[in-house]
């Protein structure tokens, strides 16, 4: 009786060790386990904040790279814009010289087909005092005593060397009959006409799918296209000769290359020089 009760205490004692071990093992194991995940999770996110570090980097580079692109082309477009005022003014002083004033009238490539252009006698010394114009003339008269009295005296349309009509100068003809003369024209030729809807003029122009035409306000004795921020010109030719070289839009790259001058006797800008302009031979 006594041998049992030994070996039961001694199988209990054994039992509780092995129990006590077993936990052992486990709570090890366990300990070891959350110290894995904590590596883990540390490594983990030091490699966060290191990719997060890298795509910041990444980002300041992107940024300072489109920083760089933006002020490239504010640069590209001030150059543009000062090289465009410095031959509008070299084109503005060789208007006012008479060797440039030949240079420039023989510039253009006038059609063979095309009559020859009257001389124009000279207008008055004297010009009539500044008349105040409605904005919209009442009629063609209208139109014709405008000019005569405000633009004639400022030698609009003429070359004031030879005192013959500019090849591109056309009296009062409506859009209708400017893309009848522009039709058959190469790409790039225009020709300017007085306007019967304003008190100014209008550019007609052969662009690739159709005529196009823009309208010249003649406010204040200065010479621009209608809408804002349009450079302001001194006189017509002015305008027409700083548009041989800069674009009138800068989507459509208009460039005003060939003039269309006249293919009627008497010229159809007969009637705002009155009588004083003989007619020529076809």
């Amino acid at each position: 009786m006594l041998l049992l009760t030994l070996l039961a205490v001694s199988l209990e004692v054994r039992t509780e060790r092995r129990r006590r071990s077993s936990l052992r093992q486990i709570e090890t194991l366990r300990e070891q386990r959350r110290s894995q995940l904590y590596l883990s999770f540390r490594d983990a996110r030091s490699r966060i904040a290191q990719l997060a570090e890298e795509d910041s980097h990444h980002l300041q580079e992107e940024w300072e790279l489109q920083e760089q692109r933006a002020r490239t082309k504010e640069a590209e477009m001030r150059a543009i814009a000062r090289r465009a005022r410095q031959e509008h003014s070299v084109c503005s002083r060789n208007l006012r010289t008479e060797s440039q004033l030949i240079n420039t009238s023989l510039d253009f490539t006038v059609d063979p087909t095309t009559t020859a252009t009257p001389t124009v006698p000279a207008s008055p010394s004297h010009p009539r005092p500044q008349t105040v114009w409605p904005a919209k003339p009442a009629n063609r008269a209208a139109v014709i005593t405008w000019f005569q009295e405000s633009e004639r005296p400022r030698g609009v349309g003429i070359n004031p060397v030879t005192q013959q009509p500019l090849p591109w100068f056309h009296g009062i003809i409506v859009r209708r009959q400017a893309e009848e003369l522009l039709v058959n024209r190469p790409l790039g030729s225009f020709l300017v006409r007085v306007s019967e809807r304003v008190r100014g003029y209008a550019i007609s122009y052969r662009a690739s799918d159709r005529c196009k035409h823009y309208l010249i306000d003649t406010l204040d004795g200065h010479y621009q296209f209608f809408g804002a921020n349009q450079v302001v010109h001194n006189s017509l030719a002015d305008l027409v000769c700083f548009h041989k070289k800069v674009h009138i839009t800068k989507l459509g790259q208009e460039l005003l290359l060939y003039p269309c001058g006249q293919n009627t006797d008497p010229p159809d800008y007969a009637d705002l020089f009155a009588e004083q302009v003989e007619s020529s031979q076809l």
